[in-house]
């Protein structure tokens, strides 16, 4: 395959968790051009850790004609992204497959129907391993080998860690209060509980974006010396997480991004608390899950010597 698509709308953590399947097609055709089409600028960080080659945003109004009846003509640079596409893996709800069959008509030779997201139950297994399952079982089906990538991780330099630092030192943790749902936040409190013995031996970054600002600025000033970071953007985001040692979050993108990224081979050391999502679904490769109700173990965990 030398030209292969794969459409992901969504927000950043659906966006995140399909770096697996980008990864087994960049380790399957390691000459192919690979776009992503998702939703800007989360797909945009997928193409500059070169997972993919090329992103077009999803949002524009360009692609509404895939989702009418494919009666009008369409537009000529919508025709020129899926021209003579050998395939593309459509991770999104078609229902009567009349995206498929929108795309096929543009001059894709075929499109792998992916569903998007796994059963909240559980029933459907690990996110990474349902998002990965449609990819490799297409590869199987036409006879191509099943290359397993060497990584998928995002690797960060270090001017990158310490532009985006600023000034925090080599040793520090970052706390997530957000989350893209507030029944998924744990109680700012519990939070300033393992930050406040976080902050005991290293310098404690605390990041937001729009819709958790508030709470971002509550839980600052719960921890002496703590830093915010708010609103940064995507690539300055991944940046200072990798150069964490710890992060604490909720289940939420950031979450995802925060076990994704690693400066040379250290990773941050991930801990992700659930409340009413699964971690069995949800958990991220390389995290540890805890419950909303174990403040206790998050912190004694966390708290390396001095």
């Amino acid at each position: 395959m030398k030209k292969i698509l794969l459409l992901r709308p969504g927000a950043l953590g659906d966006v995140v968790i399909t770096r697996v399947a980008l990864a087994a097609l960049r380790a399957t055709f390691p000459a192919a051009k690979i776009g992503l089409l998702a939703t800007a600028p989360q797909g945009l960080l997928l193409v500059d850790f070169r997972l993919a080659d090329f992103f077009h945003d999803f949002s524009s109004a360009r692609f509404a004609w895939l989702f009418g009846d494919g009666s009008s003509r369409p537009p000529e640079a919508l025709r020129e992204i899926f021209r003579d596409a050998d395939g593309a893996f459509l991770y999104s709800r078609d229902p009567g497959q009349a995206i498929a069959k929108n795309i096929q008509a543009l001059g894709c030779r075929q499109v792998v129907a992916c569903p998007p997201r796994p059963a909240e139950d559980g029933s459907d297994g690990w996110a990474y391993r349902f998002i990965l399952r449609p990819v490799e079982e297409f590869l199987r089906q036409q006879n191509y080998p099943v290359v397993a990538p060497a990584s998928s991780l995002f690797q960060v330099s270090l001017p990158q860690v310490r532009a985006a630092a600023r000034g925090l030192g080599k040793r520090y943790a970052v706390l997530h209060p957000g989350s893209g749902g507030v029944r998924k936040n744990w109680p700012l409190e519990r939070f300033a509980e393992v930050g406040q013995r976080l902050a005991r031996t290293h310098a404690v970054a605390v990041t937001c974006g729009e819709a958790d600002g508030e709470a971002g600025q509550k839980l600052v000033r719960q921890i002496e010396g703590a830093a915010l970071f708010d609103q940064l953007e995507l690539p300055e985001l991944a940046a200072l997480l990798a150069g964490a040692e710890v992060y604490v979050g909720n289940d939420s993108g950031v979450s995802h991004l925060a076990a994704a990224v690693s400066l040379g081979e250290r990773k941050p050391d991930c801990r992700v608390v659930f409340g009413p999502t699964l971690a069995e679904v949800w958990l991220p490769p390389g995290a540890r899950a805890f419950r909303g109700e174990d403040s206790d173990a998050i912190a004694s965990t966390l708290v390396w010597p001095g």
